[in-house]
């Protein structure tokens, strides 16, 4: 099952970047969680395919333009590791960030039910007991 939970991820992303909202929301499963980069210090995340869609949209309102393209994907079984490259033009300074962080996606039954972000990707590789 783990690589069918690659390819779901795959096609999750291939959706997002066409900007097919539909396409990508029928990936998620009905209590998907998003933990997005510093929900330790905010203690801030999303339930729910319409809060997933509402907290991802909340954060790009803050830049001028938001990119984030999948560099590679770790198996975990269950869950998938994405490496993700960012480019980033803040929308107040206009300040262009560009930058690599990971996230650690969980599925069941072929749904993505879990986003957690990671500054560092040996970060997310180690949530998933795996290593680089």
């Amino acid at each position: 099952m783990s690589q069918e939970n690659v390819e779901v991820v795959r096609r999750f992303y291939e959706a997002y970047d066409r900007g097919d909202r539909n396409g990508w929301t029928r990936l998620l499963g009905s209590e998907v969680e998003l933990l997005p980069l510093g929900v330790e210090l905010t203690g801030g995340h999303e339930r729910g395919v319409e809060g997933v869609v509402r907290g991802q949209s909340e954060f790009t309102s803050h830049f001028a333009s938001y990119e984030i393209s999948p560099e590679r994907f770790y198996d975990a079984g269950d869950r998938v590791v994405v490496v993700l490259h960012r480019k980033a033009r803040s929308a107040r300074s206009r300040a262009l960030i560009e930058d690599r962080f990971g996230q650690l996606i969980s599925l069941r039954e072929g749904r993505i039910v879990r986003f957690q972000s990671f500054r560092q990707v040996s970060e997310a590789l180690e949530a998933a007991g795996l290593r680089e």
